[in-house]
């Protein structure tokens, strides 16, 4: 993680807007075909049985909509959001979404399901995130709780 300021273009007393930029980037190897993590990742009702990060998505998963998505950090209490969905197939999902005023936090999540050329998957959860809180905020527990949904989703889909 790396954490550092941006100049966002608005006018606050004529000035632009100064706030924090970071993004969260894990990834792991699993010894099995993307299809089968595939099919787990977009199997959002089944999130909350073996699910430790992303505990609940409500609505349709599909470019263009928006969803409820509730996030558990590790340690903090789960925090639910509306995101809309940026992009939905086979090898990426995406969503964006913000919490409270503008300004304040926003964030895009991207899962990334890639092969790696051996049948296994390269499995990718990342999230770039702006916003006045950012520069407060620590990010710590997001990211523990990545690696968790990770190694969560490698042990169900080589179980398969």
């Amino acid at each position: 993680m790396s954490r550092q300021s941006c100049l966002l273009p608005g006018l606050i007393l004529g000035a632009g807007l100064l706030t924090g930029c970071t993004s969260i980037h894990t990834q792991i190897a699993i010894d099995a075909p993307p299809d089968r993590v595939r099919a787990i990742v977009t199997d959002y009702a089944s999130y909350p049985a073996w699910n430790p990060f992303v505990v609940k998505v409500v609505g349709d998963m599909s470019a263009g909509k928006d969803v409820q998505v509730t996030v558990h950090p590790v340690g903090q209490a789960l925090v639910t959001g509306t995101g809309h969905v940026l992009v939905a197939d086979a090898d990426r999902i995406a969503w964006s979404g913000h919490l409270g005023l503008p300004g304040v936090f926003s964030g895009v999540h991207t899962f990334l399901i890639q092969p790696d050329g051996s049948g296994r998957t390269l499995f990718s959860n990342d999230e770039k995130m702006r916003g006045l809180s950012v520069l407060f905020y620590d990010f710590g527990p997001t990211k523990e709780a990545f690696v968790a949904m990770n190694q969560a989703l490698k042990q169900r889909a080589e179980v398969h």
